[in-house]
C-alpha cells in the first residue's frame, strides 16, 4: 500500500468519524458511539500495517541500493584496473616506438570515457548515500531501543561468565590441595615401606646368625659322643640351655621389632 492511498484512507476515516460526532450543543449530553470508536481503531490498525509494509519496502530498497553500490564499486575497480593496464601498455608501446601517436590518442579517449563513467558513478553513489542517510535518520529510534536491550543482555552474560570463572578457579585450587595431600601421603607410605624393609633385613640377619650357631653346636655334640655317657648328659644339658637362650634372644628381637 502506497503513502497517498494511506493518507486518503485516513482522511475518509476522519471525515466519517466527524460526521458521527454530535454538534457542540449535543456534546455535553451525548458521547461518541462504540461503532465509531471501532471504525477509528480499525483505520489506525490498517494505517499501522501500511506503515509497516512501507518500512519493509524501504528496507528491501536499502538492500537493493547496497547491492548496487557494491556493483558500482566493482565496476569502478575494474575501470581503474583497465586504465592502469592501458597506461602500462601505452608505456610499453612508447618504448617500442610503433604507432605511438595513434595508440596514445585512442588511450586518451578511453581514459576520458573512463573518467566520465567514474564521475557518473560518483554522482550516483553520492545520491544513494544521501538517501540512505535520510532512511537511517528515520529508522534510528527503534534500532536504538533494540541496541539498549542487546547491551543489557551482553552485560548479564559477562557477569555470568565472570562468576563461572571464579567457581572454576576455586575448584582448581581445591584439586591442587588434594593433589598435595596425596603426594604427602605417598611419601609417608614410601618411608614406612623402607622402614619395614630394613626391619625384615635385620630379622633375616638374626635368623642367619641363629642358624650359624645351631650349625656349630651339632659337630661338638658328635665329638662328645665318643667320650662317655656322663659327658653326653652334660653336653645335652648345655645345648638345651643354649637353645633356651637363643629362643629368648629371638623373642626379644621380635618384641623390639614390635
Amino acid at each position: 500500500m502506497k503513502m497517498p492511498q494511506l493518507l486518503l484512507l485516513l482522511l475518509t476515516i476522519l471525515v466519517h468519524v466527524g460526521d458521527g460526532f454530535p454538534t457542540e450543543r449535543q456534546r455535553r449530553d451525548k458521547h461518541a458511539s462504540w461503532d465509531d470508536v471501532n471504525v477509528v481503531a480499525h483505520g489506525l490498525l490498517q494505517l499501522g500495517q501500511g506503515l509497516k509494509e512501507h518500512v519493509d519496502k524501504t528496507k528491501a530498497h536499502m538492500r537493493d541500493v547496497n547491492s548496487k553500490l557494491k556493483a558500482f564499486n566493482n565496476t569502478v575497480a575494474e575501470l581503474v584496473k583497465k586504465q592502469q593496464e592501458q597506461d602500462e601498455a601505452l608505456r610499453a608501446q612508447r618504448a617500442g616506438g610503433e604507432g605511438e601517436q595513434e595508440r596514445y590518442r585512442l588511450l586518451t579517449e578511453q581514459a576520458e570515457e573512463v573518467k566520465l563513467k567514474v564521475g557518473e558513478v560518483k554522482k550516483q553513489t553520492e545520491d544513494i548515500t544521501s538517501r540512505m542517510d535520510r532512511l537511517e535518520e528515520v529508522l534510528t529510534e527503534p534500532i536504538q531501543d533494540g541496541n539498549d536491550s542487546e547491551h543489557k543482555t551482553v552485560s548479564f552474560i559477562q557477569r555470568l561468565m565472570i562468576s563461572q570463572n571464579r567457581r572454576i578457579d576455586q575448584l582448581v585450587e581445591k584439586i591442587q590441595q588434594q593433589q598435595d595431600k596425596l603426594e604427602k601421603q605417598s611419601l609417608h607410605l614410601q618411608a614406612l615401606q623402607t622402614k619395614i624393609a630394613h626391619k625384615r633385613v635385620k630379622s633375616h640377619r638374626r635368623r642367619d646368625e641363629e642358624m650359624a650357631l645351631t650349625g656349630e653346636a651339632e659337630p661338638i655334640q658328635r665329638e662328645s659322643g665318643n667320650s662317655s655317657f656322663q659327658l653326653k648328659l652334660n653336653f645335652h644339658s648345655n645345648t638345651n640351655i643354649s637353645f633356651k637362650s637363643l629362643s629368648a634372644i629371638k623373642i626379644y628381637s621380635l618384641i623390639s621389632q614390635l
